[in-house]
């Protein structure tokens, strides 16, 4: 929680009332999100990250609490996916490697 209150007090805007800014300072909006974001190296494409801001937002507004912890379980959804891709991408190289040198292995024995 402590995170989410560094974060919610980036941009305070001046000339505002005292109950507006009690408002303000306990919500995270799309910079701010974004900011934290970079802070903490998620890779993840700015349209990914501005995706899960508004799904976890209310009609696309700042956040509360409640809703950027629940982005957070996004993110991590989002990164686990990213890793099963690039491991799955991983292992198909190595099957197509493997191919081609069987195939290779292949002729070479068919010349002889």
């Amino acid at each position: 929680m402590e995170i989410f209150h560094y974060y919610s007090r980036q941009h305070i805007p001046k000339n505002k009332e005292f109950d507006e800014l009690k408002e303000i300072m306990s919500e995270i909006d799309l910079g701010e999100f974004m900011i934290f974001c970079k802070d903490f190296n998620i890779l993840l494409s700015k349209s990914k990250l501005t995706e899960i801001f508004k799904k976890c937002s209310v009609a696309n507004k700042p956040m509360k609490f409640d809703h950027f912890y629940a982005s957070m379980t996004r993110i991590g959804v989002e990164i686990s996916k990213n890793s099963k891709i690039e491991d799955l991408s991983n292992e198909i190289k190595t099957i197509n490697q493997k191919i081609k040198s069987l195939a290779t292995r292949s002729r070479e024995a068919s010349r002889e």
